[in-house]
């Protein structure tokens, strides 16, 4: 979704952005610079240069849980990432966005509109196939091509990804904030890609609760042609946590492939090894595909994930989705399946 008018003073979305302001600092000039130029380039340019975006996505279902008391919930979540995007010349632009997501209150099985959250914003730059951003964005490591792989179901519970245990920065949806420092070259069709990143403070969901990262940086580099991709990625966190990442895939007519190798180092050693993860896709017609996914690894609590789902894929652009999921670690040994429909705009 776009639009396009004159430019309009940006409200701050919510409290947390004062806050979010001050801790910007502890990544240096560059992140104050890039948000000053944002501002100095909005306020000289063309109003008629000022254009909005909108993508996201929209979903309805129900989920089975066989370790929840209430086994099976209704599913709901909007998630709308706007954008503003100020195009001083044909190869420049400079904008923001931010992230707003409302899901289903499982406690009253309401659409939980009053809790909704509305995240602290980031700001970019973007020169021809050169782009930076600052803020509540994905780090380097995160953004490898086809990390996640194929992933079937409406709420991808899994992913080949699932056994990777080093929690790396990436844009956070729990109302906390990520400070991300990206620079990166190429775009999601481009065969060549390549970025690097910094964060500080940043909160991510650990094994046990919630847990700081004081600082991590990570920087992945793809490489690949019309139906292959190669990438591979590297990222070091606090206390000496590192992660090596590689990942592949390739097309074949109708059957896509994907797979991924990792090793990761982090502080619980029961979690510190070799993980590895495929996936595949099949589209049977062209409304019909089927996917599947596993996710393993060779630490002693590594968990084992894997899953099959399909789709329907109507006119309108609605999804009709559902998959089967089954996930085993030295505590866990749980079912999980879903059905429902998916509309992303």
């Amino acid at each position: 979704m776009r639009f396009t008018g004159r430019r309009t003073g940006v409200r701050k979305t919510n409290d947390v952005i004062s806050e979010k302001q001050s801790r910007m600092k502890k990544l240096g000039a560059f992140g104050g610079a890039l948000i000053a130029a944002t501002s100095i380039m909005g306020t000289q340019a063309n109003a008629q240069a000022l254009t909005f975006d909108a993508d996201g996505y929209i979903r309805l279902g129900y989920n089975y849980n066989s370790d929840r008391e209430d086994e099976t919930v209704p599913e709901f979540r909007l998630r709308v990432q706007p954008i503003a995007t100020l195009a001083v010349t044909e190869d420049l632009s400079f904008g923001f966005g931010f992230q707003y997501q409302v899901d289903e209150n499982y406690a009253d099985g309401r659409i939980d509109f009053k809790n909704a959250q509305t995240n602290v914003p980031y700001v970019f730059a973007r020169y021809e196939k050169y782009y930076a951003a600052f803020g509540n964005t994905d780090g380097a490591i995160n953004r490898i091509p086809f990390r996640a792989g194929y992933e079937p179901g409406v709420t991808y519970p899994f992913n080949q990804a699932s056994a990777v245990n080093f929690r790396y920065a990436r844009l956070s949806w729990s109302g906390e904030a990520s400070d991300v420092l990206y620079l990166g070259y190429g775009g999601f069709r481009d065969p060549f890609r390549a970025g690097v990143s910094i964060s500080t403070e940043d909160r991510q969901i650990a094994p046990g609760g919630f847990e700081t990262f004081d600082e991590e940086w990570s920087a992945y580099v793809s490489n690949g042609g019309d139906n292959y991709q190669l990438s591979i990625g590297y990222a070091e966190g606090r206390e000496d946590q590192s992660l090596v990442m590689a990942t592949a895939q390739y097309t074949l007519g109708d059957l896509s492939l994907s797979a991924l190798l990792a090793q990761d180092d982090v502080e619980d050693e029961s979690l510190s090894g070799t993980a590895y993860g495929m996936s595949a896709r099949w589209q049977v017609s062209e409304p019909v595909r089927i996917e599947a996914t596993y996710a393993n690894g060779t630490a002693d609590n590594d968990t084992e994930a894997y899953g099959v789902g399909a789709s329907y894929q109507f006119e309108n652009g609605i999804s009709l989705r559902s998959g089967v999921f089954q996930q085993t670690n030295e505590t866990i040994d749980r079912q999980i399946a879903d059905i429902g429909l998916i509309y992303f705009f």
